[in-house]
């Protein structure tokens, strides 16, 4: 397994994902356990702002956490980061980000950073009603926020509810 891994890490770090990937796959049917090296290489990835490479491993690395039940917050929030980040190369990405951070969200429900996030997804898609939805359980959990009351003024105007625009500006202006 050691040296699928350092295979796999060379090849990351020399731009054929593909063939890492395909590496680290068969390390993962051999040791799901061995998680960790891909994790990893995803989190430097992702330090180095490769995000298409992170998305890659952290999600490899997700599968084979799910397949032993350790899970991580931190792990599906930061590949809903990449994704994110990805957005402009692929509009798809932000989808896919939502998808993570709920994921990251049903080990840590109320989370706001992750919350927070969704809403900015939602607002870039501009899918009002969810923007909405999100927005108001993010105001929920942190009143005080002035970005949040921002979004959601944002959110609701996208839906044409002036009034609720409105208000939500005004508490946007007081906190700011």
């Amino acid at each position: 397994i050691d040296a699928l891994a350092l295979a796999g890490e060379v090849l990351a770090k020399t731009n054929r994902p593909e063939d890492a990937k395909s590496r680290f796959n068969r390390l993962v049917e051999e040791d799901p356990t061995s998680y960790g090296v891909i994790e990893n290489i995803g989190y430097d990835l992702l330090e180095a702002q490769d995000w298409e490479g992170a998305a890659v491993f952290l999600e490899l690395a997700a599968d084979a956490r799910a397949r032993i039940g350790a899970e991580s917050f931190d792990l599906l929030y930061n590949i809903g980061v990449a994704h994110f980040q990805r957005r402009k190369e692929n509009p798809d990405a932000l989808l896919t980000s939502v998808e993570f951070f709920k994921r990251a969200l049903d080990i840590k429900p109320n989370e706001p950073t992750t919350i927070l996030n969704i809403v900015r997804a939602y607002v870039v898609l501009e899918d009002w009603l969810q923007a909405v939805s999100w927005g108001e359980r993010y105001i929920n959990i942190k009143p005080d926020d002035a970005d949040g009351w921002m979004l959601l003024a944002r959110s609701y105007s996208g839906m044409g509810d002036k009034e609720k625009a409105t208000h939500c500006t005004s508490r946007y202006e007081q906190l700011r």
